[in-house]
């Protein structure tokens, strides 16, 4: 299997495409009920419960901790509230990244959803075609 000059890790996905064979698995695409295991994934609602499993977690912690560094000495109070607080901040913005980070992978599973269908499509359209130019040779 070679890849073409310049074009890489697309070139090689495209070309196990183009063999009917997605490029993470065996399965050959365009059976019913059938996808690579990249378009595979949890569903919007289990994703939301367990991110607000983990949300409630963190902020019960984060709220312990500053319970905690109350009861300390005046002179360490303020770093380690300053700490505190930094990490709730670099907490919300990977939160936000991460969001960032589903969608873009949302948007790359149909593309490829789409990329496939088109395959498909074009295959069938080339296998008609095909017929009817071995038709029309036949009956020259």
């Amino acid at each position: 299997m070679g890849l073409l000059p310049g074009f890489g890790l697309c070139a090689l996905i495209f070309e196990r495409l183009a063999q009917g064979v997605g490029p993470w698995c065996a399965t050959p695409l365009g059976m019913a009920g059938q996808t690579c295991d990249i378009l595979r994934h949890e569903t919007k609602s289990e994703k939301k419960r367990e991110s607000a499993m983990k949300e409630n977690d963190f902020q019960a912690r984060l709220a312990n901790l500053l319970e905690q560094i109350e009861t300390l000495p005046e002179s360490d109070r303020p770093k380690l509230a300053q700490l505190a607080t930094e990490t709730n901040t670099r907490h919300q913005r990977m939160k936000k990244t991460i969001v960032e980070l589903q969608d873009s992978l949302d948007h790359l599973r149909l593309s490829v959803k789409y990329l496939v269908f088109d395959l498909e499509a074009t295959r069938r359209e080339n296998k008609y075609l095909r017929n009817m130019l071995d038709n029309a040779e036949g009956a020259d």
